[in-house]
């Protein structure tokens, strides 16, 4: 309907086309939202990956609730999470920019981190509680076996894809040309 309506002139993101729409209340809905979403959740991403950070650097309880009820430390981890969103964004402000840098980080957080954890947690389980231990065995899920194998290829497909997309993202955003490559065929 978008492409009926605005042509070949559509916006990476769409809805900056709405900006010449006739009915004011209809294009100020549609063009800020984005912004306003953003704007209103950032503040709550802030908080929650403070707090995670925190309690990852704060390992025991009672140091995790002494930092948390000091109002200068949960500053000072908030400004440590807030600086290098606010630091890129004065940088980079083309949209599409941003939407395949986040797209690196979403081949990592969907293949690679998920098997990482998994190893190392099951490496931690199996010192713990031994090599026999119940959930120390292959796991299969529809027939695969999640633990050795797959598990790798997972892994290695993920970090392959961030690698690509990382890459591409590069020659993207500098403007590299790759066409003398031998590689990059």
């Amino acid at each position: 309907m978008i492409g009926l309506y605005f042509g070949d002139a559509v916006d990476g993101s769409c809805n900056v086309s709405w900006g010449s729409f006739a009915l004011v209340p209809v294009r100020w809905l549609i063009v800020g939202f984005p912004g306003l979403d953003v704007f209103s959740v950032f503040p709550m991403n802030v908080i929650v990956a403070a707090n995670n950070l925190m309690a990852m650097a704060y390992p025991d309880a009672a140091s995790l609730s002494r930092a948390l009820s000091s109002v200068w430390t949960r500053c000072a981890w908030r400004t440590l999470v807030v600086l290098p969103a606010i630091s890129l964004a004065m940088v980079w402000w083309d949209l599409s920019h941003i939407l395949a840098f986040t797209g690196v980080i979403g081949m990592i957080l969907g293949f690679v981190l998920p098997t990482a954890l998994y190893s190392v947690s099951l490496a931690r389980y199996s010192a713990a509680f031994g090599p026999t231990a119940p959930l120390n065995q292959p796991i299969f899920l529809h027939g695969w076996m999640i633990k050795g194998c797959l598990l790798k290829s997972i892994f290695g497909l993920g970090v392959a894809f961030a690698i690509l997309a990382l890459v591409n993202t590069i020659t993207i955003d500098f403007d590299i040309d790759l066409s003398g490559c031998a590689i990059c065929i």
